[in-house]
């Protein structure tokens, strides 16, 4: 190799570094979701992990299982979280030794995920999932007409933000959750009646996730 490409390979090495993203958010869609489709509620400028593992194929693997079996069920989470770890990792593997700050977002079930992941966040933000308090810094967002997310507690979750008149659903299009309907049904639940509220709160929703991110590591110089 001559003078000239190492040192042209020098300058390219360093100037792709550079561009190494400070922030990455790593996305946990709710059951059925693409992880594409929370992109409305979150920063745009900020780079993204998309944890896409609600396949066909997965879809057909839960029709041939009994997950109403709770032995069954842990069993098929421990491999969705599996699952979610390779990808999770594979991504990360980009940023060779250095990691840049990673943001959870986490939805529904994907909260159950990204909590079992956690030691790899530096941030959780969930909505229609309440994660448990820990040394990591955690926003839950729960809408007052979620019946899914609500059904355990008798009271409202003290390390819960509600969001007024939002739903299960209210962090994604209507178009997105009419898409998951085929999923919802192979899991073989009683369906939960939510309050139909077609005012988009993803604004709302999107605002806060904002606020909370730009506190937490641009203030705090993160």
């Amino acid at each position: 190799m001559n003078l000239f490409s190492f040192v042209k390979r020098f300058f390219m090495y360093f100037s792709c570094k550079n561009k190494l993203p400070k922030t990455i958010i790593v996305i946990f869609p709710g059951f059925g979701f693409s992880p594409k489709d929370y992109d409305d509620i979150l920063p745009k400028k900020t780079a993204k992990i998309y944890i896409d593992i609600w396949t066909e194929d997965e879809l057909n693997n839960i029709k041939k299982s009994s997950l109403e079996n709770k032995q069954n069920y842990e069993e098929w989470m421990e491999q969705i979280v599996s699952r979610s770890k390779d990808i999770l990792f594979l991504e990360l593997k980009k940023y060779d030794h250095v990691l840049p700050k990673t943001i959870y977002f986490t939805h529904s079930i994907g909260s159950v995920i990204g909590e079992r992941l956690k030691s790899y966040a530096d941030i959780i933000i969930s909505y229609g999932g309440v994660i448990e308090p820990s040394h990591i810094k955690t926003l839950n967002l729960l809408g007052t007409e979620d019946k899914i997310a609500t059904m355990k507690y008798d009271i409202w979750p003290k390390n819960a933000k509600p969001i007024l008149n939002a739903n299960h659903f209210s962090c994604v299009s209507f178009e997105s959750k009419n898409l998951t309907n085929k999923w919802i049904k192979e899991m073989k639940y009683s369906q939960t009646v939510e309050k139909n509220n077609y005012n988009d709160k993803r604004l709302l929703i999107k605002s806060e996730i904002e606020t909370f991110i730009n506190f937490n590591i641009i203030k705090k110089g993160c």
